[in-house]
């Protein structure tokens, strides 16, 4: 859900509106809304590129949380995860997209943790 586009380089602080909108979604769903709001925050910035010929939902944003913040999404994220398991009516194409955005936050938390030693603020980048 992150950057996917051959033209576009893969950044792991940048995620799709649909990423974002779905994480929101999702967040918000499960009665996780301060999360909610921090994810839709970011899609209030401007997109940091659109490729061309595609449409808005392809739009890509610089995610500027911090770890901590990143880290509660993701714990959010696998908990309504393990609840879906463990439920027999689960619908696997939205176990498959949980599992996908956590990917995408796992790496996106990585990448700020390695880069908070170099001297660079997170949210300045």
């Amino acid at each position: 859900m992150t950057a996917s586009s051959p033209s576009i380089q893969y950044c792991p602080d940048v995620f799709s509106r649909g990423a974002l909108e779905l994480t929101f979604k999702l967040l918000r769903a499960h009665n996780n809304a301060r999360l909610a709001l921090d994810v839709q925050n970011q899609l209030q910035k401007s997109p940091t590129k659109r490729p061309p010929n595609a449409n808005r939902h392809q739009d890509l944003f610089r995610v500027t949380l911090e770890a901590h913040t990143v880290g509660k999404i993701i714990d959010a994220l696998t908990i309504m995860g393990h609840t879906l398991l463990n439920n027999p009516e689960r619908e696997s194409g939205t176990i498959v997209a949980i599992r996908s955005l956590i990917k995408d936050w796992i790496a996106l938390v990585e990448w700020i943790l390695a880069h908070s030693d170099d001297g660079c603020s997170h949210a300045l980048h």
